[in-house]
């Protein structure tokens, strides 16, 4: 819709001979856009997926001090996409028509072995010890298949096309682990926990070439917490009745992805045939990422039990990071994981729970969570000055980026050129602000800090709940105000177009000895669609917005009938409700909506979270619901 005339009635995109209804007539063009109303209704993308997941647990207990349990799990799922290109579309190479459909499926299977050991040695002193081992496997089988030019066009199948393409992929990972897990109780008072945990990847390295499985990797974690009210004995105290400090430190190592230690070969399209290399160069010297984390908390209950503290610091530094950047195509790739850089967080978690009202028929309680961390990089390999994220690449002119020293959330954009102080510099000659067309860094994404807020209202059976959510910063790019202005001229920067302005800058002067003098800025130019076009469009930073918000992420009204109701009937309980989702969001940011993530939520590392362009509003939905306990 942002491509299409203000004048023209888009829902109109037939014919009355049933083709499709062009802006230019009779014209064929490919640039002729399709009109929105037929994508929706002839363009149709479908998703379909069957999913089950379960399991089956055995327990032993071969001794009071001894007991044994296997779980073995599957989550499996077939996913079926298909993809329409109509008749007379303007996709490019799909003006007769065509249709892909992808057929994925995922399996994954879980097994996990468990023994438990239990001993009292003394009234003030007992421990549990756990051994385990778990083998996690996944198989992906995924198959896509094209097929160009429609021999009946009102026909949408497979069967129906006259060329057609097809590509199957594999993909099997496995994971081995077998760890153990010491928790010792002392005086009911002290807590103290072990644990330790060896993994065996087949995505890593294999030092023995005969071996099945790669390069083996270690972890483990230590923990202690103190009840110190048990100690002074305020178990009752009406103002401190419960008090706990905590502490930990625990390191994590993680694997890559399959086939990263030596790249598959793929079918090859274009001259000569054959195979080719994969998308991902192959790296024999991949090691385990590790991340180390260091926690401090402390717990406490005030009132008996009316009000309640939990906060924790923390601080995490992972290294050997698992990063894949960009290599160059000479060399038969496009990216290759290696192992480089180094990130570290820090951040405090608080959480505060209390019942301000609490009668025989009305209670209030409020649970409140403040947020915040602070992510830096310390570090890059060596041959590189930013690590850029492809998936977070969906404008011309703004890019997601690490840069040292700074977030692994940043932006790296291009910018006004700037004098020392920071002021837009003026060309002498045009008027108009000079561009930097280098990516720099521009901002972080994620939040200075968040806070949830719930409120819950009993009155008798009837309860409502609500739940309140508050960012403060971060930056977003308003992407499609990018398109609008640079592409279709609908944004609303571009109302002042042909009014004359003078640009608030300096113009650079260069002097004999070496410096430069600025100077302000005088020079009336006129806000022509060039402008718009080719210099204030092409200026990423000019798109970046720090954005605040509120949100109702939800309410909830239910009434739970009591089981008296229903006498000796087999039901024991029902509960009704009605839950509203999305309901209000009061934001300072000139978009949609501030919360987008333009290539979804599964893309690693800083991810493609702070980018708008195309990105659907979150979906407000109400949900009625009943459960009956029988």
């Amino acid at each position: 819709m942002l491509n299409w005339p203000r004048n023209d009635d888009a829902r109109i995109y037939l014919n009355p001979d049933g083709s499709r209804r062009r802006l230019t007539g009779a014209s064929t063009s490919a640039n002729d856009a399709d009109n929105p109303y037929f994508t929706v209704n002839r363009n149709p993308q479908t998703d379909r997926t069957n999913r089950f997941i379960g399991n089956a647990t055995l327990n032993f207990a071969a001794y009071k001090w001894l007991n044994f349990s296997y779980t073995l799990g599957t989550d499996f799922y077939q996913e079926r996409v298909r993809s329409v290109r109509a008749v007379g579309t303007s996709l490019v190479n799909n003006q007769d028509g065509g249709i892909a459909e992808t057929t994925n499926a995922n399996r994954i299977l879980n097994s996990n072995f468990l023994a438990t050991l239990n001993h009292q040695f003394s009234e003030n002193f007992s421990g549990t010890l756990t051994l385990g081992n778990t083998v996690e496997q996944l198989r992906n089988e995924k198959t896509d298949v094209i097929g160009l030019i429609f021999q009946n066009p009102n026909f949408i199948s497979i069967n129906n096309t006259v060329n057609r393409n097809a590509l199957t992929s594999n993909v099997q990972r496995r994971l081995v682990g077998n760890f153990a897990q010491l928790s010792m109780v002392f005086w009911d008072q002290l807590f103290v926990e072990l644990s330790g945990r060896y993994d065996i990847s087949s995505t890593l390295p294999r030092p023995d070439k005969n071996k099945i499985y790669g390069k083996g990797f270690g972890y483990g974690s230590i923990g202690a917490g103190y009840e110190f009210t048990r100690t002074l004995g305020l178990e009752q105290n009406p103002i401190l009745n419960y008090g706990k400090i905590r502490g930990s430190i625990a390191e994590v190592g993680k694997d890559t992805g399959p086939y990263r230690v030596e790249s598959p070969l793929a079918a090859n399209t274009y001259i000569g045939g054959g195979f080719r290399n994969g998308f991902f160069g192959s790296n024999s010297l991949l090691i385990p990422e590790r991340s180390r984390s260091y926690e401090l908390g402390v717990e406490l209950r005030f009132l008996q039990n009316r009000l309640g503290l939990d906060a924790n610091v923390y601080r995490t530094r992972t290294t050997d990071q698992l990063i894949a950047p960009r290599v160059s195509q000479a060399t038969g790739f496009i990216l290759q994981y290696i192992n480089g850089g180094t990130v570290e967080n820090k951040g405090i978690e608080i959480s505060l729970n209390g019942s301000p009202v609490k009668t025989n028929n009305f209670t209030w309680d409020v649970l409140a969570n403040f947020y915040r961390n602070e992510n830096r990089t310390v570090e890059l390999p060596s041959v590189l000055t930013v690590v850029n994220q492809s998936d977070a690449f969906i404008i011309d002119f703004a890019q997601g980026g690490a840069y040292p020293g700074k977030p692994i959330t940043g932006i790296g954009a291009s910018d006004w050129q700037r004098a020392p102080d920071g002021r837009v510099l003026i060309s002498p000659t045009t008027g108009y602000p000079l561009v930097d067309a280098n990516f720099t860094y521009q901002g972080d994404r994620a939040p200075d800090f968040t806070t949830q807020l719930t409120n819950t209202f009993t009155y008798k059976a009837l309860q409502f709940t609500f739940l309140l959510d508050f960012r403060k910063g971060g930056k977003v790019v308003n992407g499609n105000d990018w398109y609008a202005t640079r592409t279709s001229g609908l944004s609303e920067r571009t109302l002042d177009r042909y009014k004359e302005v003078v640009f608030d800058g300096v113009i650079a002067t260069p002097n004999a000895d070496g410096s430069t003098t600025y100077t302000q800025n005088t020079r009336p130019v006129e806000l022509t669609q060039g402008y718009y076009q080719n210099t204030l469009g092409t200026v990423g930073s000019a798109f970046i917005e720090d954005v605040s918000w509120t949100r109702l992420r939800y309410a909830t009204l239910s009434y739970n009938i009591p089981a008296a109701t229903f006498g000796q009937s087999f039901i024991k309980g029902l509960e009704l409700s009605v839950t509203g989702r999305n309901l209000l969001l009061l934001t300072n940011y000139t978009g949609a909506d501030p919360e987008t993530s333009a290539a979804g939520a599964g893309v690693r590392g800083g991810g493609s979270n702070g980018f708008d362009f195309g990105s659907v509003p979150a979906t407000r939905g109400v949900d009625m619901g009943v459960r009956v306990t029988f």
